[in-house]
């Protein structure tokens, strides 16, 4: 009606678009929308930005719209056209599946264009199955690590409802900064998870400590509290991990430090607020690790990939059979390990200046696809087969040679000579991957974090159970 404000968003190609110089907004619920395509053109390519969460009956992606434009009353008959398309002839179609829903604007195509873009027919992709991180899944993983969390000393009842409201708008970038520090130097001997001394960097790189109002020494003891478990509570846990932090008790850290750092420190009266204050420092991290992702699977979810996967795919059969199952439990579906995985990276020879030793736990996390809850199950750390493609093709991705336009020829050159003969080579029961936290060998705010958890162990220690 033209008294009311109307929402509106555009698909521009691959992508949603909002107008140029629009006020935006969110919607006022979850918004996932499917982009359209007539079946003559190329499978549709979302770029690097669009928040993909799957895929419909016939392919087209499915992304989740955080922000649309607004135009009032006033504005609708002089509406801004992006510049890219000033003066391009459009066609605007009924929708696709005939009903009243919204009508589709696509580029008038001639002949010649439709022929260059006319669909070739291709067999079904390799990683058709790949499942990304939907809004559903982030928010099922919310509800279980804050379910298994030992906030409500911290936290009142009434309001509970308000923390999960601003743990669900960032919980993906919570599971993407999770995902970097759970795995850096960590070696196959060891369990994913965050050690003391990566909680201690990732607070202070995001300012959330190393200060007079947070003190590195007080992150040591929110660590230590984080560990504690309830006796009622341990018969659920599957996975053990008594030197990190797993994924609901890095949220619970987080938590900690946002409860002593705004609400205690009277910058904030409640704790949502505090909580959002957090994840406002933690901001620049989560954004650059969700578009790691993001650019991972946009440059590896392509033709040029498919085609030399599907070239070598017996061979990539032969070296996952060879190299994983040596650690599965008796029962299980056979996997591979963080230590067998690392045991073949040693093999194929594929670290460089960008990705180091160090560095093999990440591929190994970017390969594996989310899992909902990562205490009472072990599953996002047995890698199957599709997980383990995924992160062969994350460790060229995080080379320092990476190009988008050669990606796929440096793979089908390792898969043609390396990864042959680790398909014939018997691999004899390799040393743990060295790594900075096995050697012990210094970091960037080692030292600090050294000298206070050496003067503040003792004191964290008999703290803990009054900061529980």
């Amino acid at each position: 009606p033209p008294c009311c404000k109307l929402q509106a968003i555009f698909q521009v190609d691959a992508a949603f678009r909002n107008l140029p110089g629009a006020k935006l907004e969110k919607p006022k619920t979850p918004t996932e929308i499917t982009l359209k395509a007539c079946p003559e053109f190329q499978d549709l390519r979302p770029p690097p930005g669009q928040n993909v969460v799957g895929q419909d009956d016939h392919g087209h992606p499915i992304i989740h719209v955080e922000e649309v434009s607004v135009v009032d009353n006033k504005s609708r008959i002089s509406v801004p056209v992006a510049p890219a398309n000033s003066g391009r002839r459009c066609v605007v179609l009924d929708p696709p599946d005939g009903t009243n829903g919204v009508p589709v604007v696509m580029l008038r195509v001639t002949e010649t264009d439709f022929k260059l873009a006319r669909k070739v027919e291709r067999t079904r992709a390799f990683y058709a199955d790949w499942k990304r991180e939907s809004t559903s899944l982030l928010t099922q993983c919310m509800l279980n690590d804050f379910g298994r969390t030992r906030l409500s000393k911290l936290i009142d009842e009434d309001a509970v409802p308000a923390v999960k409201e601003v743990l669900e708008q960032n919980y993906r970038k919570f599971m993407a900064i999770y995902r970097r520090v759970s795995a850096v130097d960590i070696s196959g001997e060891t369990e994913l998870g965050v050690t003391q001394l990566q909680a201690g960097e990732a607070m202070m790189e995001a300012k959330l400590a190393g200060d007079s109002l947070t003190k590195i020494a007080d992150v040591d003891r929110f660590f230590i509290a984080a560990k504690v478990k309830d006796k009622e509570a341990k018969h659920e846990i599957v996975v053990v991990n008594d030197k990190s932090l797993v994924r609901y008790e890095f949220l619970e850290l987080i938590v900690r430090v946002a409860h002593q750092r705004f609400l205690k420190g009277g910058f904030v009266n409640t704790m949502h607020e505090a909580i959002n204050m957090a994840f406002e420092c933690l901001e620049a991290q989560g954004k650059k690790q969700v578009s790691i992702m993001d650019n991972f699977l946009y440059s590896f979810h392509c033709d040029d990939v498919d085609d030399v996967y599907k070239k070598h795919m017996t061979t990539l059969q032969e070296v996952y059979k060879k190299h994983s199952g040596s650690l599965t439990k008796p029962g299980k579906p056979k996997s591979m390990a963080l230590l067998e995985w690392q045991r073949l990276l040693e093999v194929l020879d594929v670290y460089d200046d960008g990705f180091q030793a160090r560095h093999s736990a990440i591929a190994f996390r970017l390969g594996m696809m989310t899992q909902r809850d990562e205490t009472g199950s072990s599953r996002f750390q047995e890698m199957t087969f599709l997980e383990f493609l995924h992160a062969l093709g994350a460790v060229f991705f995080m080379r320092k040679d990476f190009s988008e336009s050669t990606y796929a020829l440096k793979m089908e050159s390792c898969f043609v000579g390396r990864l042959k003969q680790a398909r014939s080579n018997n691999l004899a029961p390799a040393a743990a991957v060295t790594t900075r936290a096995s050697a012990g060998a210094p970091s960037p705010g080692a030292d600090a974090i050294g000298e206070s958890a050496a003067t503040a162990a003792a004191a964290a220690a008999a703290a803990a159970a009054a900061a529980a």
